[in-house]
């Protein structure tokens, strides 16, 4: 007769550990003497196109893993859903709001060797790609290359008169990386609400990437609730 048992006891301890991941934001943002936000609408998006992709080769060399993301954020004071989604009206409205035409962010991911991801090589780790990306940008912006590449690729060329493209400079910077230790990689949320003030959204976000400064004072700057945080 069949059993009502089962045949083996199940084990309360999980197959795997959990795994923490050490991440941060690195934001920056450059201009190009191309006067990028003067082109159509049309223009303006295979510009953009173009500008992204270059950036993240510069980052990723050929193409970036799972476990970086390139993306930018902001350009010519319109943010990427409002470019990529917005009405004709609303791409005519571009402005030049800022020092610099463009605005991205860099996170990367690291997995760490301690679960508090505050072990020595944990950090060293993290210390090694924070200082590679900034070299790679610094690099590449400072030497002139990142121009050549913008000026070389397709979706660029296809939008700016060759007399551009052959003098086409840009300059920008690279500032502080912003660190997020100890997140599980595939757990809840736990950060708190915070005034997003990088891109002028008007809202608070909940991602665990606000700025170190914040971090610091976080009785003035962080919420539990979005309601609280947008009362601010």
């Amino acid at each position: 007769a069949p059993t009502v048992r089962p045949s083996q006891i199940p084990s309360i301890t999980p197959t795997e550990s959990p795994t923490a991941v050490l991440k941060f934001t690195s934001s920056g943002s450059f201009s190009l003497n191309a006067k990028a936000c003067q082109l159509s609408s049309e223009e303006f998006i295979e510009f953009y196109t173009g500008v992204e992709v270059t950036l993240k080769e510069t980052v990723c060399g050929s193409e970036c893993d799972a476990a970086v993301e390139v993306k930018i954020t902001n350009a010519c004071g319109l943010t990427v859903e409002q470019l990529l989604g917005g009405s004709s009206s609303s791409l005519n409205r571009r402005l030049q709001s800022s020092d610099y035409d463009f605005l991205y962010s860099i996170i990367a991911t690291v997995v760490c060797e301690t679960s508090g991801c505050s072990g020595e090589q944990d950090i060293a780790n993290a210390d090694a790609i924070i200082g590679s990306i900034a070299d790679s940008l610094t690099n590449a912006i400072q030497s002139g290359s990142f121009a050549s590449t913008l000026s070389s690729n397709s979706n660029i060329a296809s939008v700016l008169p060759s007399d551009v493209l052959g003098c086409l400079v840009a300059w920008g910077t690279m500032p502080e990386a912003n660190i997020v230790p100890g997140l599980p990689a595939s757990g809840t949320n736990t950060s708190k609400y915070y005034p997003d003030w990088t891109v002028h959204s008007g809202t608070c976000k909940h991602d665990g990437y606000e700025p170190n400064y914040m971090k610091r004072e976080p009785g003035y700057y962080l919420y539990d609730d979005l309601e609280a945080c947008c009362d601010e």
